[in-house]
């Protein structure tokens, strides 16, 4: 899925902590061909100093990666012990982020002994990571609103899910509020909430409940 002239829309796990450390799609470019996470431990980074929060290191990064995976801020994307079709990691409360084989994996501590279920290949959505981990304002080689991946829903398409979705449980006298409609949106495209609740703010609302208005679907 990279791209060795220029920023690709999805990144290895790799790529993703050195973005983490960094915010340098320069920087990320350049570990495209990094497999592991000693490999990123031993590149030299230069870490971002835009943000309020000291300065990472690259294992530093990769347990904030894992806490935001965690708490579904963002989705990695695999598959079952690298074969069968990419899909979304199921969230597990034993498993991390692991050197296994020569790359990056998914999975519990059995993983040395060569037991258990594990998922590699790995990927995230570089649109996600630029949401959560911003890079430095008026920084040149980064877009200030990054394009949307190629597979990624539009906002039209999204707020006119979410105007069909208001409809619907309406109709069945449900609770049809933002987060009713938010819960929906991520269990429909497969979004973090922060990449929901963003397009959700984004929208134009009218006055009754502060929901999308019914034209966004035109638009």
């Amino acid at each position: 899925m990279a791209d060795d002239k220029g920023p690709s829309a999805w990144w290895s796990i790799p790529q993703a902590v050195v973005w983490i450390v960094t915010r340098s799609d320069a920087q990320v470019l350049r570990a495209g061909k990094a497999c592991t996470l000693s490999h990123v431990a031993r590149m030299v980074l230069r870490p971002t100093s835009h943000t309020k929060d000291p300065p990472r290191s690259a294992r530093a990064a990769v347990d904030e990666l894992h806490r935001a995976w965690q708490a579904r801020r963002i989705i990695i994307s695999g598959r079952v012990e690298g074969r069968g079709p990419s899909q979304s990691v199921p969230i597990g409360a034993d498993f991390r982020i692991q050197d296994h084989r020569g790359e990056v994996c998914i999975g519990d501590d059995s993983l040395y002994r060569g037991v258990g279920r594990f998922w590699s290949d790995l990927w995230v959505c570089a649109d996600d990571f630029k949401r959560c981990w911003s890079a430095p304002s008026g920084q040149g080689e980064t877009n200030s609103t990054p394009s949307r991946s190629a597979g990624c829903p539009s906002d039209n398409e999204i707020l006119a899910f979410m105007e069909d979705q208001r409809k619907t449980l309406r109709a069945e006298g449900k609770k049809a509020g933002r987060e009713e409609l938010l819960k929906a949106v991520m269990l429909r495209f497969r979004l973090p909430r922060k990449f929901a609740l963003d397009i959700w703010n984004r929208a134009p609302h009218d006055r009754k409940g502060g929901r999308p208005k019914k034209q966004v679907r035109r638009s």
